[in-house]
């Protein structure tokens, strides 16, 4: 759902105010978003920036949305490998 807010209805919208500072803009506002570890907002932000400049330029959000599965989905599995081997 993160995704389809912030690549496919917000990103659009900002293109127009924010012209090329878009993707950028659209990459903080994504990691501030994540308010519950704001520890993790720089490695998100430089993490992410590349990958939504990508979205920004080829104008799909296919592959971001594919990419944050995995992202999610490799998280989940290593916490959940972490809980179970202590």
């Amino acid at each position: 759902m993160e995704e389809l807010y912030f690549r496919g209805y917000l990103f659009p919208r900002m293109e127009g105010y924010a012209g090329k500072w878009a993707p950028f803009l659209n990459t903080v506002l994504f990691s501030i978003y994540h308010f519950f570890s704001p520890w993790e907002n720089l490695i998100r932000i430089a993490a992410s920036y590349p990958l939504i400049y990508l979205v920004w330029k080829k104008r799909d959000i296919r592959f971001s949305m594919l990419v944050h599965i995995l992202v999610n989905t490799f998280g989940g599995i290593t916490a959940l490998f972490i809980i179970l081997t202590r």
